[in-house]
């Protein structure tokens, strides 16, 4: 799982996105990371559901919007 590749404390930003949207996911990871002091992790789902199914990226990747989640979390 996710466990295995992140942190286990919430101290730090995940960018979530499509699979087919990470060229977004990856630039906007990166101009987050170039502007902030906290660590950033982007991550690609191949589908809509689970916990990225609950946020409101969710209507934009309806219709093919390259929109991410950008979340504080742990896992």
């Amino acid at each position: 799982g996710l466990s295995m590749m992140y942190p286990d404390k919430g101290n730090f930003i995940i960018v979530a996105g499509k699979v087919k949207h990470r060229k977004t996911v990856k630039r906007i990871t990166e101009l987050m990371r170039k502007h902030s002091n906290i660590a950033v992790y982007p991550v690609a789902l191949p589908f809509l559901g689970g916990l990225a199914g609950l946020s409101d990226q969710k209507n934009y990747w309806k219709y093919n919007y390259p929109a991410v989640m950008i979340n504080d979390t742990s896992f």
